[in-house]
């Protein structure tokens, strides 16, 4: 014979629930807060010490002991007899319970809890005194440090910034009312605020619910959904439920608009974040309206072009290729300094979520073939360029025309030859200050003249640092600036161990280091520099008029010293 039962929940779980949620003190706090919404209050007062709190409202509390029975007793209920702005699943008001033990008074009831000595118990007493709203007392389990007291108030006062109430803490209104603040933006479903940065919060009816990144929303700043206008939200109230919520949709398209007024304006610079944003629009057919001409593909020398720019290039020139390279590699920018090729950081790929060149040169031609752009004369020739692209610099034919190597001492250029010997005077100062700042031995090495078709100078990593003929060539035009540039370079080749001659790129610790030698070796190396333009002046047959005048200037400044 068959029955029908129910399924029943273990206390184990709902003090799992207890403890998943209350992932921050101020979350818990910010729970209060809403229940102080959904109960009518006018405002909320929080006091908080290091040892307790007390949380007050004038809402409606519990009038009855139904009415704790119901909503304060038992979780997950559904509030269908109550007009609620916030709450949905029936929990928020346990997370206080993972902090401290508490008692709540409202009206006739007081309410006592403590999970950690009565677990699920609670004391329930009635015919008390009559407390209007609802008083929260409790006191904590731990005594609560005076850096994290601190950052709860702060962590507070950014999630019930825009509340529809007032909130004091400690005596202070921490809310800023969205309908007398300034904004950018506003319809009948949100206020949008633009700011600088990378990221944007967005508020369910005033209260924080996460930040995203503006790759995601378009813009940074904040979003605020009005009085009435709910966002659908996980139990934690830590994410919007993207997939199903029926206001997201249109929260984003608001943030889009408002995208698409800065980009068509040109008012407002493309940060890394907008272009992301971009990027992704165009797997909506509207969202490719004028992408022809943004600035959304990142090249491996840090400049943006636009697609047209990028096409106009490729198609004009039968054998420019397209591929891509690390952020700062020398080849790649001297590649695209001779029109050999277009080389693509790697963040263009990730930004239209493509593995290989390859891969985004066909999501090109999928989105933007989708769209009206489909009619672009330059989109509709972008098949002409599927033979010229190849994943990496090494598999490209530029590698085989990369070429770095030394010039024999008797084939020097007599001018060169003096350079090369005025140098040698910063030399050693600058393979010692490396040295001091790297905490490694670095001994002196011998400058020499190179050729190269990728890079100013290269070195072996151990016995010398060739400067490239056409650096030279400058420098000795320049005077005083050009020797300056190349003492800069020779201390940037110290900083590489190995032999740099080939493709290669520097990371954030390169950097700082060549960034902390040239300041901290600064006057040292620049009067070094000085001797060794002397030196040059005196060494040369003839110099051109500005040289002279650089001399006159160095040799005035070293009588009045």
């Amino acid at each position: 014979m068959a029955e029908t039962r129910r399924f029943t929940v273990n206390p184990a779980i709902i003090r799992h629930l207890i403890s998943s949620q209350a992932g921050t003190l101020e979350k818990a706090f910010g729970e209060c807060v809403m229940n102080s919404i959904d109960a009518g209050a006018s405002k909320v007062e929080i006091s908080l010490d290091n040892d307790g709190f007390v949380v007050m409202d004038d809402g409606c509390g519990f009038k009855t002991r139904e009415e704790v029975l119901a909503c304060f007793e038992v979780f997950g209920f559904e509030h269908t007899d109550k007009s609620r702005v916030f709450g949905q699943f029936g929990l928020g008001r346990a997370q206080l319970w993972n902090w401290a033990s508490t008692i709540w008074s409202t009206h006739q009831f007081r309410l006592d809890v403590d999970i950690r000595a009565r677990g699920l118990d609670y004391e329930l007493a009635d015919n008390l005194d009559d407390v209007p709203g609802m008083t929260i007392g409790g006191g904590f389990y731990e005594r609560l440090p005076e850096a994290e007291r601190q950052s709860c108030i702060r962590g507070l006062e950014r999630m019930c910034k825009y509340s529809v109430i007032p909130v004091f803490i400690n005596g202070r209104n921490i809310q800023h009312d969205p309908a007398t603040a300034k904004w950018q933006y506003e319809d009948e479903n949100c206020w949008i605020r633009k700011s600088d940065g990378w990221g944007v919060d967005i508020y369910n009816q005033g209260i924080l619910v996460r930040s995203y990144s503006s790759s995601e929303i378009g813009i940074s700043g904040a979003i605020v959904t009005k009085r009435g206008k709910v966002l659908a939200v996980s139990m934690s109230r830590t994410d919007v439920l993207t997939q199903t919520c029926k206001l997201w949709p249109k929260i984003k398209a608001a943030a889009a608009k408002l995208v698409d007024v800065e980009v068509k304006s040109g008012k407002s610079r493309l940060t890394d974040e907008k272009r992301d944003f971009l990027a992704q629009a165009t797997i909506n057919p509207d969202g490719c309206d004028g992408f022809m001409d943004l600035k959304v593909f990142t090249l491996s020398n840090g400049r943006h072009e636009s697609l047209s720019a990028l096409l106009y290039k490729l198609i004009r020139t039968d054998d420019m290729i397209l591929t891509t390279a690390p952020h700062g590699d020398k080849v790649a920018e001297r590649a695209m300094r001779d029109g050999l090729a277009v080389v693509l950081a790697p963040r263009t790929l990730s930004r239209f979520d493509a593995e290989s060149v390859s891969a985004l040169v066909d999501c090109l031609i999928e989105r933007l073939g989708a769209s009206s752009l489909r009619e672009n004369w330059q989109f509709q020739r972008i098949n002409e360029i599927r033979d010229r692209v190849y994943e990496s610099l090494d598999d490209s034919p530029i590698k085989s025309v990369l070429r770095a190597e030394v010039v024999p001492t008797h084939e020097w250029k007599p001018m060169h030859r003096a350079m090369i010997s005025a140098l040698n005077l910063v030399n050693g100062p600058a393979a010692y200050a490396v040295a001091s700042q790297t905490g490694t031995e670095n001994p002196a090495r011998a400058l020499v003249v190179g050729e190269s078709n990728a890079a100013e100078a290269f070195t072996d990593g151990s016995t010398f640092v060739a400067i490239e003929t056409e650096a030279l060539d400058k420098a000795i035009h320049d005077g005083l600036p050009g020797m300056l540039r190349l003492v800069g370079i020779i201390v940037h080749e110290y900083l590489h161990n190995d032999d740099d001659s080939g493709s290669h790129i520097h990371d954030q610790e390169f950097y700082e280091s060549f960034h902390e030698v040239m300041l901290d070796s600064a006057d040292s190396l620049y009067a070094r520099c000085l001797e060794a333009f002397r030196f040059y002046c005196k060494r040369v047959e003839k110099i051109n008029a500005r040289l002279a005048k650089q001399a006159d200037v160095v040799a005035m400044s070293a009588a009045q010293a």
